[in-house]
């Protein structure tokens, strides 16, 4: 997928540089950082496994090469269909290290919006899970696949990945040496207003909505976020908002600008919830107000130890005055924002 040419009013490019808003660097700068100066730190933990900075980021690096080694490069599209797991951003980073550009849509779009998806954009690679909410996968991806001509490689994240498949977790959980040459995957690495990704709407009322987004464009928006919410490098963010819609992917490229950790609910459980901020010690959390009422109903939610959260972030809908005023008598934070 090629970006228009030019892809904004150079204008405001010279305007927002001159800012500071835009930069020439990327996410990738910053993981690569992250894993040099702190390879131990504790970057991403979900309900399998917890990776440090060093081990996510040679996790994209190695995923980044197989990437290339395939072909793939700026004019291909790698979709990513995928739950909130750490394969997710693994996967995100080793598309922007190769500077390829991805879209990533919700674990529970179905064969109408994956296959709207999928031609809308041409993606020549789709990561997507074995199964996941009892739902098969790759019978869904068997009916579409007559209908996706540009689609060349397909990576399935799950158990009993078929011969004929990419396993990409036993891929990923393999040791592996260094990718291939290096220097080849610093050469692919794309500036701060080279295209990122297409950005998909929940498609709620039609097919899901596109809308391309520079590295820019996203990126500034997580650093934002961070300086306006405190989040920095001693942060928690707990993330079960779907990392496959906008949200939740703002929530993973937050923690690797604070170089914070990033904790991934694959389902959301307020229970579970409230249970990961106790044993995490969760600093903020984003979130709809559907969620804050159905961790007041958790019969027990006084037993739970939350005196690490800042901040809870709510939106999507209109939040009731109530709600507001129950959240803040019964899970006092040191800041909150509606």
């Amino acid at each position: 997928m090629r970006i228009p040419d030019p892809p904004i009013d150079p204008a405001r490019i010279a305007e927002f540089t001159r800012l500071g808003y835009w930069t020439e660097t990327t996410s990738n700068e910053a993981l690569e950082r992250l894993a040099r100066e702190g390879p131990d730190k504790l970057a991403i933990v979900d309900g399998r496994v917890g990776l440090g900075y060093g081990a996510y980021y040679r996790r994209a690096e190695r995923l980044a090469a197989h990437l290339v080694e395939l072909g793939l490069g700026p004019d291909d599209v790698v979709a990513i269909q995928l739950p909130n797991w750490s394969e997710f951003p693994v996967a995100i980073n080793a598309a922007m290290l190769a500077g390829i550009p991805f879209c990533q849509f919700h674990a529970d779009f179905r064969a109408r919006e994956v296959e709207f998806i999928l031609r809308f954009t041409k993606a020549s690679a789709l990561i997507l899970p074995r199964q996941f909410r009892r739902f098969d996968y790759l019978d869904m991806l068997g009916r579409l696949r007559p209908n996706l001509p540009h689609l060349r490689e397909v990576l399935v994240v799950g158990d009993d990945v078929p011969g004929e498949y990419f396993d990409l977790r036993r891929f990923l959980d393999a040791p592996g040496g260094p990718p291939l040459d290096p220097e080849l995957l610093r050469r692919r690495r794309p500036k701060g207003n080279d295209l990122a990704r297409t950005a998909f709407t929940s498609g709620t009322t039609g097919d899901p909505k596109a809308v391309l987004h520079l590295h820019n464009t996203t990126n500034c928006a997580a650093r934002f976020v961070n300086e306006g919410h405190r989040i920095g490098p001693d942060s928690v963010l707990l993330a079960f908002l779907p990392v496959g819609l906008n949200w939740g992917l703002l929530n993973v490229l937050q923690a690797i600008f604070a170089g914070c950790t990033l904790v991934l609910q694959e389902v959301f459980d307020a229970a579970l919830a409230l249970a990961l901020i106790e044993r995490e010690r969760v600093t903020h959390f984003c979130c709809a107000p559907a969620h804050l009422v159905s961790m007041l109903n958790v019969p027990d939610l006084d037993r739970y130890d939350l005196s690490s959260l800042q901040m809870m972030t709510t939106g999507g809908a209109s939040c009731p005055i109530e709600v507001i005023r129950e959240v803040r008598a019964r899970v006092p934070v040191a800041h909150d924002a509606g």
